[in-house]
């Protein structure tokens, strides 16, 4: 097996179904002897335990991805080499609805992965991320009606969301009615909203236009080799999505789903 280029133990459609792959155990420390491993697949199975600090042994992994099992535990440290070893490819690593637990290590503060993928690890355990809060993705991209909006817009206000919807998506709809209401009384105080979808220009536009958006929204379409966002999906491709960045850039609030708590935030922060 020293050749092997790709395991995959279940697979992205098993979590579609009510029963996981009933595979369990913990990963015997030889696999990380696959020093030609690219992909390491483990989806929805009972597979737990720690993560070996060898990991950062794998030395051309370029995809990791382990979601919905039973590992638990701290990040090794080690993760954070993955990105540097991917033949200067940003690597894919997915982490999300396990049992890890403890302080995301400080080694990941620079690794590109991190940045821009931090919501397919944190999401579904119980990490603390505190030490090594993400920024706002670095972008300059073109709105649905022509205009130009970037990144740079957290330093002109108190705070900047970021809002992840989808067309099509049941949920969306609950966000933007109340953002609706809320926008309009504290753009003068210090908020901005942008918001994407990873849908056709023409599909965001008609949305946009149907559903009364005021603020700044972009397209975000895969298009000459990039994302406008850098990436597909941020933080994490669940629709929707809020992340909201302070005066710095740096993240002070996130939240996946239709929840209203990031209005109580908002209201905190800039009065009611």
């Amino acid at each position: 097996l020293k050749n092997l280029t790709w395991l995959s133990i279940g697979s992205a459609a098993q979590s579609f179904v009510p029963e996981s792959t009933p595979v369990c155990g913990t990963l015997p420390d030889d696999i990380y002897d696959l020093k030609n491993l690219r992909t390491l697949e483990i989806v929805d199975t009972h597979i737990g335990g720690e993560l070996s600090p060898r990991i950062g042994d794998l030395q051309e992994l370029s995809s990791l991805n382990l979601p919905a099992n039973e590992f638990s535990g701290p990040l090794p440290a080690e993760l954070a080499r993955l990105s540097i070893l991917a033949k200067n490819t940003q690597s894919l690593v997915v982490l999300e609805d396990n049992n890890f637990s403890g302080k995301v290590p400080e080694s990941f503060r620079n690794w590109p992965d991190w940045q821009a993928r931090w919501g397919y690890i944190i999401a579904g355990n119980q990490l603390d991320f505190s030490e090594v809060m993400p920024t706002i993705p670095q972008f300059e991209a073109t709105t649905i009606d022509g205009g130009t909006v970037s990144s740079a817009v957290t330093a002109e206000n108190e705070l900047t969301m970021l809002f992840q919807w989808f067309s099509w998506c049941p949920w969306s709809p609950v966000i933007v009615s109340e953002l609706k209401e809320l926008y309009p009384a504290y753009k003068d105080k210090g908020l901005e909203v942008i918001s994407y979808t990873n849908e056709d220009d023409v599909t965001a536009k008609w949305y946009a236009d149907s559903n009364g958006f005021t603020w700044p929204t972009i397209a975000n379409e895969y298009n000459e080799g990039a994302y406008p966002l850098g990436v597909e999906m941020y933080p994490y491709n669940v629709s929707p999505a809020i992340t909201i960045f302070d005066k710095s850039g740096r993240l002070v609030y996130y939240q996946f789903g239709a929840d209203t708590k990031w209005k109580e935030f908002i209201e905190e922060r800039l009065g009611s």
